[in-house]
């Protein structure tokens, strides 16, 4: 009677009523802003609810007391009813009585064999997640909310489940949820996930709730809301990741911005910090997930930590010892200069050892003394996943004395020890403990708990010494190096289940129309690329970097002369912006440093890594870029950094060179040669070996722009502990006007043969924000570069044409065709972090129009692709020159000043009608001039591009 009275079931669907359906489904069809909300408007199911919630619940949710919105997504609300107690007592009794089954029937109720351990619990989160039931798909799980979930299919807050709902409901449920709730989307989950808890489907439901159940539950990944998900399958390769990683708050918080994260095989996972030259992290489950942050990108630690509540201090020290060996003092790592452990490479193994080297230096007695390390690292498994097993890894650390003196071979210092610290922690997965091995003339010792020792000063952290490894050579007075193993171990061992990878869907070839005597394709390569540089290797594969940390092969497979299939060549690398081939090897740049790559076992993947050049100061900031690499005709590459002008709480030991290009001599030699930019993302070389560098409009930054490099020189924008420089800022080479263009930032020089004669040589920019490439020419007046940029596609997309999607990266073929890499980014541009390649190839009878501007004395030179109407030209007025300046005033866009009018007084054509001489009154050096042409064209003949804008900086001298 009182669920009668009160309506419920006007709205909520029990038994064979239907609730509110028909109405939801009427209202969203007639309202407007309702149209495919129907689910939206349906209140959740009252079928079993005696049987679902436990009684204390049950009693709020007739009531309409919950103290939380449990379903947030419903457009509808439940009224709060004040029964009697009576009524209250009546409804609830009745829901029992009518839908709770009884206690004890056989086989509905499992009790899971719990181990009560780490064991259980890790293996049921993997259950929850993608690798097994995929309950992340559609259920919120605390502050987790998957992401593009149909309404009709999103599922309720399963976190803490036992305080509302009952378990033997939920064993039921799970099995078969249409069997209580007619039409529910849920499938039922009957089939066992093979690998965990013997294959036993009700083990696995159990061991689920009291997962869910736990304080210790981490919601799993769910591989589509995040960029990547790294995930390292039993017998697959270990897998390394080198971008900025955030850190819990267990483990000291922060971020580690040079790092070096290795996933192994059997779910342990490392992540070492290079700056403080220690172990940040150790987990164990899945390896990294990849995610934005507005603009920013980092990485995370997917797997569960193994040890927190510990203290975050270098691993290897130098020990000064007395002459009975007892420590006395402690000497921890220094800078170098920006960094404690320098990195000199990695490499893996076909075993799947990951072996790294690197450098660290000491103060010792007044003097610096440098180590070389080397470190082999390789997982564990002792037994199976059937209890009394262990797993972990290993960590073979060899130290050496790095430079030599006067002939002799380097040593340790008398008097000085090496000792290895292993993590304190205040919780431990699975018993987790370190244990320590010598290697002494190939004899292998264990060393007891009696060998850790507390050094002075050094808070709660653990040492062992390291042991003098090599036999005493006769020609000197000591070991040249010491050596310890490492062994980190727990009692939970990985099971077996493997995340399947995702198909990989065709995509068709798209035309982009958008460039006038050009054809345009897109590469029909997967979306999910974000291409950041381009180069080919010799046998004229194409190479390109991805925003995303990949290093990729792009070939063509069916013949078509497009590359169509990609393979990946290398991954985790921190946002490489630049790539080039230097015989069988790639060169990338990436954040922290420009690294060489090479295959040395022929599979296609790089499995060696060798730092070419490091050394400037890098943070967890994402505008900490290093980008496009060129090389010069010495064979000195080059690389921008992007400043840290507006980060005010920067220190100085993260800024170091930020802001400049850097030259990279054969040697491995590093020297800022420009100075003062901001942030410099497009580097090119022309035909005569000069480099261009742009730089984005900003703050003092009022126009884009593209610089002529002069070694030495300021170029305006200081960086944070900026140096004095002798010599003012100078004006970039071409002004690029803004807001007609926004971010100028790939460049490169079409080839002097280049295929369309009337634009060979020039330079090609690409302009992100507006979807648009820019062409330029330089010309060299009074020993200064100037010139003139024009467009070179259509900056929007016409009727029936298809445009870029965001312009940032440019790099021409063998074949001397143009390639586009575009992204399409979640910070700057609203994307969905995708990307194209575009390649574009001129075509024959393209348009005539402007190709330059050059200035003469007395006025500027217009070249034409081809001959224009002799009459039309040369009539004054079929020209306008209008010139404008901007001075910075402190904001982040700048206003036009001193704009003026410049008159035509006489327009001259050549003899073969390609290029007018305009003579002009009023041209003022120091502006930027606005040229156009378009009345001259004659019938029917449009002129692309029919406007220039040349940055007059200095005017040649009468010839005399």
């Amino acid at each position: 009677m009182v669920l009668e009275r009160r309506g419920c079931l006007s709205c909520h669907e029990r038994g064979t009523g239907k609730g509110n359906a028909a109405l939801a489904g009427a209202v969203a069809l007639s309202t407007a802003g309702l149209k495919g909300q129907s689910q939206a408007l349906m209140p959740p199911s009252l079928s079993a609810v005696g049987d679902k919630l436990l009684d204390a619940e049950l009693i709020r949710s007739v009531s309409g007391q919950q103290k939380t919105v449990r379903l947030p997504w419903l457009r509808v609300r439940m009224p709060r009813f004040v029964h009697s107690a009576e009524e209250l007592a009546a409804l609830t009794d009745y829901l029992i009585g009518s839908d709770r089954i009884p206690a004890d029937p056989p086989a509905t109720v499992v009790v899971a064999a719990r181990r009560g351990d780490d064991q259980e619990l890790l293996e049921s989160q993997d259950l929850i997640g993608f690798k097994g039931f995929s309950c992340i798909a559609c259920h919120r799980f605390g502050n987790f909310v998957p992401k593009n979930v149909a309404l009709g299919t999103r599922g309720s807050d399963l976190k803490g489940l036992a305080g509302r709902l009952r378990r033997e409901y939920f064993m039921r449920w799970c099995r078969e949820p249409l069997r209580i709730v007619p039409g529910m989307e849920m499938p039922s989950y009957k089939k066992a996930v093979k690998g965990v808890f013997g294959g036993d489907v009700d083990r696995q439901l159990a061991a689920m709730w009291d997962a869910l159940n736990d304080k210790r539950f981490r919601t799993p990944v769910n591989p589509n809301a995040v960029e990547q998900f790294l995930v390292v399958n039993r017998g697959e390769s270990a897998r390394v990741v080198r971008d900025v990683f955030t850190l819990p708050d267990s483990v000291g918080g922060g971020s580690v911005a040079r790092s070096l994260a290795i996933g192994f095989p059997n779910s342990h996972n490392v992540l070492l910090d290079l700056d403080r030259a220690n172990l940040a992290m150790w987990t164990f489950g899945d390896f990294a997930t990849q995610r934005t942050s507005g603009k920013s990108w980092f990485w995370d630690m997917a797997g569960r930590p193994v040890m927190t509540g510990g203290e975050r201090r270098s691993d290897l020290v130098l020990v000064s010892v007395d002459d009975a060996g007892k420590p006395v003092s402690v000497h921890r790592p220094l800078k170098d200069p920006v960094t404690a452990a320098r990195l000199v490479g990695y490499r893996q193994d076909p075993d799947g050892v990951v072996h790294v080297d690197y450098v660290l230096r000491f103060a010792i007695r007044k003097s610096v003394l440098e180590i070389d390390v080397s470190e082999s690292l390789r997982s564990i498994v002792s037994g199976g996943s059937s209890g009394g097993s262990s797993s972990g890894w290993s960590r073979d650390v060899t130290l050496r004395v790095g430079k030599s003196g006067e002939g002799r071979r380097p040593r340790f210092p008398r008097g000085i020890e090496c000792y290895m610290g292993r993590p304190s922690a205040a919780t431990r997965l699975g018993g987790a403990h370190v244990s320590a091995w010598h290697f002494t003339n190939r004899t292998v010792r264990p060393r007891d708990g009696k060998a850790w020792v507390t050094l002075p000063e050094q808070g709660g952290q653990q040492f062992v010494r390291l042991a003098k490894s090599d036999p005493v050579p006769a020609s000197d007075s000591g070991p040249v190096s010491r050596r310890i193993v490492l062994g980190y171990s727990t009692s939970v061992v990985p099971n077996r289940l493997a995340l399947r990878p995702s198909a990989v869907q065709a995509v068709s070839i798209e035309r982009v129309t958008s460039v006038p005597g050009y054809e345009g394709v897109r590469l029909p390569i997967p979306r999910s690329i974000m291409p950041t540089a381009m180069t080919w290797t010799a046998d004229g594969t194409l190479a390109l970097t991805s925003l995303k940390g990949h290093v990729y092969l792009a070939r063509d497979t069916d013949g078509d002369g497009l590359e169509d299939t990609l393979s990946l060549f290398e991954e985790g690398l921190a946002a490489p912006y630049g790539i080039i081939a230097d015989g069988d090897d790639l060169i990338v740049a990436h954040k922290p440093e420009v690294v060489r790559l090479r295959d040395t076992d022929g599979d296609g993947r790089a499995d060696w890594r060798q730092v070419v050049a490091s050394g400037w100061g890098y943070s967890d900031d994402y505008h900490d870029w290093t980008c496009g690499i060129i090389r010069d005709r010495s064979g000195n590459l080059y690389v921008g950094l992007g400043s840290n002008y507006s980060q005010q709480g920067r220190v100085k030991e993260t800024s170091r060179w930020r802001g400049k290009v850097l030259r990279i001599s054969r040697d491995g030699r590093v020297e800022p040669v420009g100075h003062a930019f901001r942030y410099p993302t497009g580097l090119a070389i022309d035909a005569a070996g000069r480099i261009f560098v742009s730089d984005n409009q900003g703050v003092q930054n009022p126009f884009n722009e593209i610089n002529h490099l002069v070694p030495g020189r300021n170029y305006g924008v200081p960086s944070r502990f900026e140096e004095k420089h002798a010599s003012a800022a100078v004006k970039p080479a071409i002004q690029v006007p803004h807001p007609w263009s926004r971010s100028v930032n790939g460049l490169a020089f079409l080839p002097t043969k280049f295929a369309d004669r009337s634009v060979a040589g020039h330079g090609i920019g690409c302009e992100y924000d507006s979807r648009f490439l820019v062409r330029f020419t330089v010309e060299e007046v009074g020993g200064e570069m100037q010139g003139a940029v024009f467009h070179f596609s259509r900056p929007g997309a016409g009727v029936g044409e298809r445009n870029f999607v965001g312009p940032l990266s440019i790099a021409v073929s063998p074949a001397g065709d143009i390639y586009i890499g575009n992204i399409y980014d979640s910070g700057w541009l609203g994307g969905r972090n995708t990307g194209t390649i575009t390649r574009l190839s001129p075509v024959a009878g393209g348009p005539n129009g402007m190709r330059d501007l050059k200035v003469v004395p007395g006025g500027l030179r217009v070249v034409f692709a081809k001959a224009v109407d002799r009459v039309a030209a040369s009539k004054p007025d079929a020209y306008t020159v209008s010139g404008y300046t901007r001075a910075w005033k402190g904001g982040y866009t700048t206003g036009d000043s001193g704009r003026h009018r410049a008159t035509v007084t006489a327009a001259v054509v050549s003899g073969d009608g390609k290029s007018v001489a305009l003579a002009i009154d009023g041209l003022r050096t120091g502006h930027v001039y606005e040229v156009t042409c378009g009345r001259i064209g004659g019938e029917g003949a449009e002129l692309w591009p029919a406007t220039g804008h040349y940055s007059l900086h200095r005017m040649p001298k009468e010839t005399p």
